[in-house]
């Protein structure tokens, strides 16, 4: 009985790291399409407000108690990095053109991700 329980769980555990291994093939699989799908989203978004989004980590400076210094107690300098987005302005025809490439290379992509997938589903199971 023992020997049938360890066998039984061996084989859980070869069954999960093949599970794992097919979850992780399917997801390099599908990466550059997940990339572009984010892509259009964003383009999609931009065209609907009329611009753009960026990155925006701006400088806010203030001042704190700091112990050391002259006294017991002192004012030291204090730099903040405020992490956010401002508003760019974008050229709508521009944008369309990069939406319909996006949308033609997705498809491309959608081909290859589907014989990819396939591929990781007869190598580790389904």
């Amino acid at each position: 009985m023992r020997i049938l329980s360890t066998s039984a769980l061996a084989l859980l555990v070869l069954a999960g790291c093949g599970q794992k291994a097919l979850e992780e093939c399917r997801t390099r699989a599908n990466a550059e399409v997940e990339t572009v799908d984010r892509l259009i989203e964003e383009t999609e978004a931009n065209l609907l407000r009329g611009y753009a989004l960026e990155p925006d980590a701006s400088n806010k400076g203030g001042f704190k108690l700091c112990a050391g210094g002259d006294g017991p107690l002192s004012l030291c300098a204090e730099k903040e990095k405020e992490a956010g987005t401002k508003p760019v302005a974008i050229n709508p025809i521009t944008e369309r053109l990069k939406l319909a490439n996006l949308r033609q290379r997705r498809r491309g992509l959608q081909e290859l991700a589907d014989r990819e997938t396939a591929k990781c589903e007869a190598e580790f199971g389904r």
